[in-house]
């Protein structure tokens, strides 16, 4: 049993107070993931289906959501949490690699008008080409999102945020070099403009980056 599959039965209940401690991300979140409302919407490390319950709590039911995470006890409680959900939405949770996902939807040409992720670059040994990679997986006009701990955060909390990632095996997120990376996958997917957005709470250390490619 992995440490999240020990973890899942509790992790919503630690993360909502953590919501309240990071406000301006949060509703910069909510705000964005209001635009997945009938988009096809890959979440990438789905843990309890966090980002999923939270479409539902904006009115934003996407068409189709599917949640990709390493853990069984997240998928069981992902899978769980949307059944009583009783959305409209077609909802699946998958048990696998974030990266072999990635790599599997890219060779079969698989494509997304939303791509989303939070709290995952931390446990990746290369964040930045998951990223470029995932900006391959959308669609004209799609949008991605990524929530993580930054590495160049406020000096009093730095060392608590490194100390607790250890504890999960996991380390802060270069924001710049995930900016580049988004900007080149941006620029190598659309032929048109594309924006990218960085919001930060808790002192500088969460960070919320948002790509929308333009038409």
């Amino acid at each position: 049993m992995s440490l999240y599959d020990w973890w899942a039965p509790t992790y919503d209940a630690l993360r909502t107070p953590f919501a309240w401690l990071t406000p301006r991300v949060h509703l910069t979140l909510d705000k964005a993931l209001r635009s997945a409302a009938d988009r096809r919407v890959l979440d990438l490390g789905s843990g309890t289906g966090f980002l999923f319950r939270r479409c539902l709590e904006n009115q934003a039911v996407p068409s189709t959501y599917l949640g990709i995470d390493a853990s069984a006890g997240m998928r069981r409680r992902a899978t769980r949490s949307a059944v009583a959900a009783k959305s409209r939405c077609a909802v699946a949770f998958e048990r696998c690699d974030v990266v072999e996902a990635v790599d599997r939807f890219d060779r079969q040409g698989d494509r997304f008008e939303m791509v989303i992720s939070s709290l995952l670059l931390a446990h990746l040994d290369d964040p930045q080409e998951l990223v470029r990679r995932s900006v391959d997986l959308l669609e004209p006009g799609g949008e991605a999102l990524f929530l993580f701990f930054a590495e160049d955060g406020h000096g009093l909390l730095r060392p608590i945020v490194r100390c607790f990632l250890w504890l999960l095996g996991a380390r802060p997120v270069d924001v710049a070099a995930t900016v580049d990376a988004l900007t080149v996958g941006a620029a190598r997917r659309s032929s048109g403009q594309f924006e990218v957005h960085e919001t930060r709470s808790l002192l500088d250390t969460l960070v919320l980056l948002r790509l929308q490619l333009q038409r």
